[in-house]
């Protein structure tokens, strides 16, 4: 681990093993949230022909392999790895929004 993802104290310990707990799952949970709105807008894995269908499925294919980064940093724990998943939940949040509004 560098010297800076190192806990330093006990708010990055606590860090440290919320990463542990609930990083695998938010990532799972954007990948399923990511999977359904793509099916929302496309037929037979490729975007319909409207405008909106088609900017919607390649942003949600840019979120999709930034996931796999966020799975790997997560994986390696540490303060690094809590603001990876920080950014996941963020993800994760705007998904389930637009997805309700769509």
């Amino acid at each position: 681990m560098p010297d800076d993802d190192k806990p330093k104290g006990l708010i990055d310990l606590f860090k440290t093993k919320a990463v542990a707990h609930k990083g695998p799952q938010v990532c799972e949970q954007l990948r399923q949230a990511l999977t359904t709105l793509k099916s929302q807008h496309s037929e037979d894995g490729t975007p319909t022909g409207r405008p909106r269908d088609v900017r919607a499925y390649i942003a949600l294919e840019a979120i999709g392999r930034r996931v796999d980064t966020f799975r790997d940093t997560i994986q390696q724990g540490g303060v690094r790895g809590y603001e990876k998943m920080k950014e996941a939940r963020t993800y994760l949040s705007r998904l389930q929004r637009y997805g309700l509004e769509a």
